[in-house]
Order: structure tokens, then sequence, then C-alpha cells
């Protein structure tokens, strides 16, 4: 059943890379963060138990709490967000419903056929001999 508190996961990948795009923070317990430490985009990660001492940090922004199932540690750090006037939700089914639903991870963008495939793949040249595909220098624009 969808709440107020409540923001699902096509709401946040809507809404994420844009310019309404909620902070997200990530809220795990350090056992579930060593399991898969991967991230959503923009993710800053705050420790649950010390939510007094960082809440007035998002005051100005909407917030997304993501904990490990979006249960219990991610509703109350969003209601507590909210008692000192931040918009905020708890992220639906948290880390575990993002990768169920496939949602993208950090700032990597989602893989194309051509970034797999290599560039001496796709009609280029191919790498200078004795050298594996993608060791060569890379340069970057001035």
């Amino acid at each position: 059943m969808k709440s107020s508190d409540i923001n699902t996961i096509a709401q946040l990948m809507s809404l994420a890379r844009t310019a309404e795009a909620p902070m997200i923070v990530d809220i795990r317990i350090e056992e579930d963060f060593a399991i898969d430490s991967r991230s959503l985009p923009g993710v800053v990660r705050r420790d649950f138990r010390t939510v007094s001492s960082w809440v007035r940090d998002f005051v100005v922004r909407n917030v997304a709490v993501v904990c490990q199932r979006g249960l219990t540690l991610s509703q109350g750090v969003a209601a507590c967000l909210r008692h000192t006037g931040t918009p905020a939700e708890a992220l639906e089914n948290g880390l575990e419903g993002w990768v169920v639903s496939g949602g993208f991870f950090g700032a990597a963008r989602p893989r194309t056929a051509a970034r797999r495939a290599g560039p001496h793949r796709m009609g280029q040249p191919s790498p200078p001999s004795g050298r594996r595909a993608g060791t060569h220098a890379r340069t970057r624009p001035a």
C-alpha cells in the first residue's frame, strides 16, 4: 500500500539524474553494506544511529532514505527528517527492491553494446601489436 512517506522505485528511477532528483541517503547497517557496497546514484552514506547529529544537513532538499529492505530503519529516519521540516520518504523495498527492479548504481551509466565491444570491434583500427585491447593510453580533453 502506498503512503505519503514511501517513495516507489519507479518514482525514484524517473527522478534520478534530473533536477528534481531527491538527495538519496543510504543508512544501511555496516553488515548489509559489507555484503553489497553498491550505491544508488548520488548517494550520501549516513549512520542511522546518529540521525540527530546530521538531520539538519538536509533541510533544503527532498530526501529519499534507503536501507536494505525499506522497512523500519529508512521509515524511522525519514520520519525524523520530516519532523524537522525536511520532505523525506523511505524507498519502497530498499536496496533489495532497487536491485530486483534493475536499478542503476553510482555515477556509472548503463553499458551499451558499443562500450562493451570496444573501439577495435566497431570498425576502428586494432590496438598496436603486442598490446591488449583497452590498455592503450587515453587522453583527456583540456
